[in-house]
C-alpha cells in the first residue's frame, strides 16, 4: 500500500500536470455618438493545450531554503516535477504546502500574434480598434502564507494558439469578427453553415471595399 507521503506527492504531481487556466481575448470596439468602447466582437481562445513548465521555485519560511529550477529546453516540464518530488521526499514529515501557478507568453511571440490579429481585422475591412489580451491567473504576493510551511511555484510558458499560416484558424477568427461573436471560439465552433449571414458580411460582399464598424 502506498504511504501517505506517496499519496500526497502523487496528488501534487497531478496538479502539476494541469497548466493554469489561460486564454486570449480579441476585443473589437468603436466610438459611436461620442460613446467610446462600443463592443463589436469579444472573442476568447483557450490556450491551455499549448503550455509547458519553464521554471519553478520552492519557497520556505527560511530564506536559505529557497530553491529554483529553470530549463528553457524542457518539452513537458517533467524535470521540474521530478525535482519537486525529490524535495518533498527529503522532508521527514509531510509539511504544509501551497501550489501557485503562473503563466506567460514570450513577448516576441505575443507581439507577432497581436499584429497578425490586426491584419485579419483589416482583411475583413473592420474599421474599429482591436485589442488582444492574454488573461492569466492573478499574481499572488511574494510572501509565504503564514499557515503554510512552504510554497511551490510553477511558471508555465504558453504558445500562441495558432500561427499566421493556419488558414482554418484564420477563417474561424474572421468569421467570428464579422458575425459579432461574443464568447469562446474554435475552428470546430465556427465552421457551421449559419456563418456568413450577418449584415456586416452581406455589406462586405456587396460593396467589396465597405468599411465595417
Amino acid at each position: 500500500m502506498a504511504s501517505t507521503s506517496d499519496d500526497f506527492i502523487s496528488s501534487l504531481m497531478e496538479q502539476l500536470n494541469s497548466p493554469p487556466k489561460a486564454s486570449l481575448q480579441i476585443l473589437g470596439t468603436h466610438v459611436a455618438d461620442d460613446q467610446p468602447g462600443v463592443i463589436d466582437f469579444d472573442l476568447w481562445i483557450d490556450c491551455t493545450k499549448v503550455a509547458v513548465i519553464r521554471s519553478g521555485q520552492l519557497v520556505t519560511a527560511n530564506a536559505s531554503g529557497r530553491r529554483s529550477w529553470e530549463d528553457s529546453s524542457a518539452q513537458d516540464g517533467s524535470g521540474f516535477r521530478e525535482i519537486v518530488a525529490g524535495w518533498l521526499r527529503e522532508s521527514p514529515d509531510r509539511p504544509s504546502w501551497t501550489l501557485h501557478k503562473s503563466a506567460s507568453i514570450p513577448d516576441g511571440d505575443f507581439t507577432a500574434f497581436k499584429s497578425h490579429i490586426e491584419r485579419l481585422a483589416r482583411s475583413i475591412a473592420y474599421g474599429g480598434s482591436v485589442e488582444v489580451v492574454f488573461h492569466t491567473p492573478s499574481i499572488e504576493q511574494d510572501a509565504l502564507p503564514e499557515q503554510h510551511d512552504a510554497q511551490i511555484r510553477a511558471a508555465w510558458s504558453f504558445e500562441c494558439p495558432f500561427t499566421p499560416a493556419d488558414q482554418v484558424w484564420n477563417q474561424a477568427v474572421t468569421n467570428a469578427m464579422v458575425d459579432r461573436k461574443k464568447g469562446t471560439i474554435s475552428p470546430s465552433h465556427e465552421s457551421g453553415p449559419s456563418h456568413g449571414m450577418s449584415p456586416f458580411r452581406r455589406a462586405i460582399r456587396r460593396g467589396g471595399t465597405s468599411r465595417v464598424v
